[in-house]
């Protein structure tokens, strides 16, 4: 399995509760959406498959966090695009 990330600063730690995401592909990509306050320190706050082109997601609980990083997990047999 490989993988592709993007990773999102908000310019300031602030308090994050949903992630809206627009996919590029309606495949069924297993993501994961994980927070830091530093950029060096990820904690996964949330893990899915994508099946829409535009969803929203909300995190268990609200989390304070800088940056947001969408890490997508695909195999050989699904084109991948984020």
């Amino acid at each position: 399995t490989d993988f592709a990330a993007l990773t999102l600063d908000l310019g300031a730690v602030k308090t994050v509760g949903s992630v809206y995401i627009t996919w590029l592909s309606k495949n069924s990509i297993k993501f994961d959406i994980a927070v830091s306050r530093d950029n060096i320190s990820y904690e996964r706050v949330y893990t899915g498959v994508a099946s829409e082109l535009i969803q929203s997601y909300n995190l268990p609980a609200p989390t304070e966090a800088r940056y947001v990083k969408i890490i997508g997990h695909y195999s050989n047999s699904v084109d991948f695009n984020m």
